[in-house]
């Protein structure tokens, strides 16, 4: 029920503000993105996910590394938890074909 959109600047970085979210099941805490590239490509990659969650082992063989691995580190910066994930497009996406 919580949503965003993330537009990356023109270097292609990009960053939100969020909290971490809750497991439930068997599934890990996790954070569904879909990228939306310029030319209208459209589709998911790996949910963010967070390194030491117990939860992880549950889906590792399910992990395509769609937009490269989705397992970020979560790093204590004071009053904020920092997480950095470097999204390569296309990568791992059946049919993407690089123009």
């Amino acid at each position: 029920y919580i949503r965003g959109w993330i537009r990356t600047g023109a270097d292609g970085k990009y960053a939100f503000y969020t909290f971490k979210p809750g497991s439930y099941s068997n599934n890990p805490a996790h954070i569904h993105p879909i990228i939306l590239e310029p030319d209208g490509r459209y589709y998911y990659i790996d949910e963010y996910r967070f390194k030491g969650d117990a939860q992880i082992t549950n889906i590792e063989p399910y992990i395509d590394n769609r937009g490269g691995s989705g397992i970020v580190e979560l790093v204590d910066a004071g009053n904020l938890w920092i997480a950095r994930r470097d999204i390569v497009l296309g990568q791992n996406v059946n049919g993407y074909e690089k123009e």
